[in-house]
């Protein structure tokens, strides 16, 4: 009894509080490692010994705190959107992807991942490994029932 011209309620999933207290810990590592090699290279530089160790500390540093910056960007930045027109989501720095679902031939459902195949055989793929599990389920189960209110092929 699928209906074409039934309306679904939207679903938005946002990651922007979903990574927890674990990667907020793994941020202030990078940070506080980051500041330490600075400073220990800083001081190496300024010992005497002229070496190639105290250029690594140096430029290791700020990079450290750069990707722990850059990281944190990018998980608060990625969401999925399902609503009767289309699906949308983003998963790193990269622009969001928006398909419409009259696009969409199949969409295989695994443990870790969803991969969409759009008509023209293009592939896309939304990681879910690093989500939780009980927010995994959700997009699994929102993902399942679009596709069969679409009448599109999944598995």
């Amino acid at each position: 009894m699928n209906d074409k011209s039934k309306t679904l309620r939207p679903f938005i999933f946002e990651q922007k509080d979903k990574y927890g207290r674990n990667y907020k810990r793994t941020k202030y590592f990078f940070i506080l490692m980051g500041v330490f090699w600075t400073i220990t290279g800083i001081v190496e530089t300024f010992s005497g010994d002229i070496r190639f160790y105290p250029f690594i500390l140096v430029t290791g540093g700020p990079l450290f705190i750069l990707q722990a910056i850059i990281s944190e960007k990018n998980q608060r930045d990625r969401y999925i959107k399902l609503s009767d027109e289309m699906m949308e989501f983003k998963q790193s720095w990269r622009k969001a992807t928006a398909i419409p679902w009259t696009d969409i031939k199949v969409l295989q459902i695994n443990n870790l991942a969803i991969t969409i195949i759009d008509h023209n055989s293009s592939q896309y793929t939304i990681k879910l490994d690093e989500l939780q599990y009980s927010d995994v389920q959700e997009i699994k189960n929102q993902f399942r029932r679009f596709a069969e209110t679409k009448e599109i092929t999944f598995s």
